[in-house]
């Protein structure tokens, strides 16, 4: 993925020592989880220092990103990481957190009650995960999407 002017300057805002640091925790696969959209990009990194949440909102023609890492550096490095992951991937990126430990959520819940779920609870599961991330996105839940999550009527998880 061929970089815009945003991500560039993005990148090229860091120190030297968070650059390399980055560049080195992407490498290596620190980004353990990764995913958003063209505009919000959440991502999990794991250092040697600890594991830290990161965050990155393109706003207007600019980048913003916060993490979880105290030390600056760290900080800086784990949101290098981040954009560098988002790059590397291209349209790869998953827009949701629907896995843990690469295994999907539907996997996870069919595992806890030792069966299969059926075509209403899959849905069910697929409507909970869109809201989800519409939240994680927006930071909001709107009355409509309480009402989406209300038709399933004779679903019993």
């Amino acid at each position: 993925m061929n970089p815009d002017r945003a991500t560039l300057n993005f990148l090229n805002s860091f120190p030297e020592e968070a650059r390399t640091r980055g560049d080195d925790l992407q490498q290596e696969g620190a980004v353990t989880q990764i995913f958003g959209n063209h505009l919000f990009i959440q991502g999990r990194v794991e250092d040697k220092t600890g594991t830290f949440r990161t965050s990155l909102r393109l706003q207007g023609n600019r980048w913003f990103g916060s993490c979880t890492a105290e030390d600056e550096t760290i900080a800086g490095a784990c949101l290098y990481a981040t954009m560098m992951e988002r790059m590397h991937r291209g349209e790869d990126l998953p827009e949701s957190p629907n896995e843990f430990d690469d295994t999907p959520v539907i996997d996870l819940i069919e595992e806890k009650l030792d069966r299969e779920l059926d075509d209403k609870e899959a849905d069910f599961v697929t409507k909970v995960e869109k809201r989800y991330r519409r939240y994680v996105i927006e930071g909001e839940i709107h009355d409509h999407d309480m009402v989406r999550l209300n038709t399933m009527g004779d679903c019993h998880l």
